[in-house]
Formats: C-alpha cells, structure tokens, sequence
C-alpha cells in the first residue's frame, strides 16, 4: 500500500520540461524532459546576413531559460550579436562571447526563411511544420506531472 501510495504521489509530482507552446492555436508542440544535462537548441537563418544562428539554453531550477551560447556559421551575424565586437572563430562557426543570462521564455516568430529548429536530447523538430508560417512560438521551461510526460500529455 505505501509503494502505491509513493508511486502515484511521484506520478503527480511536478518535473522540469522544455516546452514549445504555440501562442496562435494555443496548441503544445513540444514537450520534453529538461534535466541537469539537458540542452535545448534554437537555430534559425538570421533575417540580416543570413547563415545558420544557434542559441543554446538549459534548465535553471527556477524555472528560467539559461542562455548557455550562441554560435553562428556567419562571422557578420556574430558580430551582429557580440558584446563590444567579441567572437572567437570554433571550428567552422564562430562562438559570440555573451554574457549567461536567465530569461522566462524566447518568443519566435515560426516562417519559411527562419527555417526555425529545435534540437533537444538529439531530436530535431522543424518549428514550421509544428506550429506553421506566422505562428509564435514560446520556448519556456515548465512543470509538468511526471505521469503526464510519460503518457505524452505534457
């Protein structure tokens, strides 16, 4: 009886998730775990100087998006992005030196140019056909019951 109890207490208790809530059809079109290793990655086409931008966030525990970098495959959209004209060229990319900052969500506007990806745990999902053209989408990270998100209803 205490194991049942315990089991369905864990079940309604609250976790950590990426989340990706489409803000025009009120619809969720991501859901999944944001644990302590967990990361994930906005990329986008800049609208400016074009090239690949990548934004990579993880999980604070109170419940903020913690920009961990931003990369591009551009150097001018690097610089579009650097404090005081700091970039460092990593590998093919160039990484922009910023500063951590916590945020309660990211706001995206979904369109065909953008071509608007998220990665999380290696799972790739194309924004436009999770939401569609003009769409806005908010990235937050959000409690969700365990026994939601293991039934998919997150």
């Amino acid at each position: 009886m205490v194991a049942l109890l315990f089991a369905a207490g864990a079940a309604v208790t609250p976790v950590p998730a990426f989340t990706a809530t489409d803000l025009t059809s009120g619809t969720r079109a991501v859901c999944r775990p944001a644990g302590a290793d967990a990361r994930l990655t906005l990329a986008f086409t800049h609208s400016m100087y074009g090239g690949r931008v990548f934004e990579e966030y993880a999980a604070t525990r109170s419940g903020d998006l913690r920009r961990m970098s931003v990369t591009t495959e551009n150097p001018a959209a690097a610089e579009y992005y650097a404090y005081y004209g700091a970039t460092i060229r990593d590998g093919t990319r160039f990484r922009v030196v910023v500063p951590v900052e916590e945020i309660a969500q990211v706001v995206v506007r979904v369109d065909r140019v953008g071509d608007q990806r998220l990665t999380l745990g290696g799972e790739e999902v194309d924004l436009l056909a999770a939401a569609g053209a003009g769409h806005q989408v908010r990235l937050a990270v959000e409690p969700v019951a365990l026994g939601r998100r293991l039934l998919g209803s997150c």
